[in-house]
């Protein structure tokens, strides 16, 4: 057990360039997709109109919300919703802070997705069909190399990027061939932690991440 945590230390120690996937790693697998209404209060929730984001809740019978939780989306054709967990935030950020470059890659295209990667100021590839040729381009273009690429990712169509990968990670609940092949198979699930605790031990094998809890007064 101490030999494969010393090389799986070694691997995350080399590691200079962070990609993840999305949906089941930054997310859990579900996405909540409302069409848009066209009933108004006979429909069991509610539309309400802000500039140009519609924000949906679900009513009673009278049109009365309830409950407070909102999906917003600048699209008014359809609305989805995604719950981002939030201190996988905060090791993206120290990714950054340390000079790790931090890539989001998806083969779909979501509003909140493109929101999150802004507010975390990350690289997002989105609509990526061929995630190899993609990384690919990303490693030239850094100068880094494939033994020093980090990969998350929780479904069989990552598993070529996990195996190029120097580092690679799964949470807890991603596909059963993907945890046969990931180097590190977090104790958490996708949108649960899963991207912190992968993270935190890749800045934990280089050394930094007692020098971050030590300065925890300027995170964020």
């Amino acid at each position: 057990m101490n030999d494969m945590k010393k090389t799986l230390e070694e691997a995350a120690r080399g590691v200079r360039l962070v990609v993840t996937d999305v949906d089941g790693v930054h997310t859990t697998d579900h996405v909540t997709i409302f069409g848009r209404p066209e009933g108004g209060a006979e429909l069991p929730f509610g539309l309400h109109v802000a500039g140009t984001v519609r924000r949906l809740a679900p009513c009673d019978a009278d049109g009365a919300p309830e409950e407070m939780h909102y999906l917003a989306s600048a699209d008014d054709g359809r609305i989805e919703g995604y719950r981002f967990y939030t201190r996988d935030g905060i090791a993206v950020k120290e990714c950054k802070r340390h000079d790790i470059p931090v890539v989001f890659m998806t083969g779909r295209s979501s509003p909140a997705v493109r929101q999150r990667a802004k507010d975390l100021g990350v690289d997002l590839r989105y609509g990526v069909a061929d995630k190899v040729a993609e990384v690919e381009g990303i490693l030239a273009a850094l100068g880094v190399g494939w033994d020093e690429l980090f990969f998350m990712g929780n479904d069989v169509q990552d598993l070529a990027l996990i195996r190029r990968a120097g580092f690679s990670a799964a949470p807890a609940d991603a596909a059963a061939e993907v945890l046969k092949e990931a180097m590190l198979v977090t104790g958490r699930n996708g949108g649960d932690g899963a991207v912190r605790e992968a993270i935190e031990f890749v800045l934990g094998a280089k050394g930094l991440w007692q020098k971050i809890v030590e300065r925890e007064r300027t995170l964020g």
